[in-house]
């Protein structure tokens, strides 16, 4: 297994209209070794974004598993593939050739900026927000319940 830090490289302030939608960064593998990845979930991304995925080269093999539906998605050069790399576990079998490929996406801290400099609010991140605040306190409350009643 080809660690993934070492064969990729992170493009920061990726501007290209055809890829508007993922302006925070675009990551692509051009290492001469394809890269397999383990299991993971992207958790960085934006809590209502997409991935897209390109892969491209002279390869077979590679598919991308999608371990929560329980999916396997074989993708020919060129092929795009769009999913919520946030919430979705996903690996990538071993692939032989030569297989590059590209990663655009949308970091949650890119989206808040957005919200900030342009004044664009998106209704449905306030009510997520204050509901995860709810969770926090919650927590931080039952343990120090926890604790006094151990004492």
């Amino acid at each position: 297994m080809v660690s993934q830090a070492s064969s990729v490289k992170n493009i920061s302030r990726f501007d290209s209209t055809s890829f508007a939608e993922w302006r925070s960064k675009a990551v692509w593998s051009m290492d001469d070794k394809p890269v397999e990845t383990s299991p993971h979930r992207d958790v960085l991304g934006f809590l209502h974004g997409i991935s897209c995925l390109c892969p491209f080269g002279k390869f077979t093999g590679g598919a991308v598993i999608l371990w929560e539906l329980q999916v396997i998605v074989e993708l020919n050069r060129g092929d795009l593939l769009y999913f919520m790399d946030h919430l979705i576990n996903h690996s990538n079998e071993k692939a032989y050739g030569v297989r590059h490929s590209v990663v655009a996406f949308t970091e949650n801290r890119v989206w808040t900026w957005l919200q900030r400099v342009y004044g664009f609010v998106d209704a449905r991140v306030n009510p997520l927000r204050m509901a995860q605040k709810r969770y926090r306190k919650n927590r931080v409350e039952r343990s120090e319940t926890k604790r006094n009643r151990q004492i």
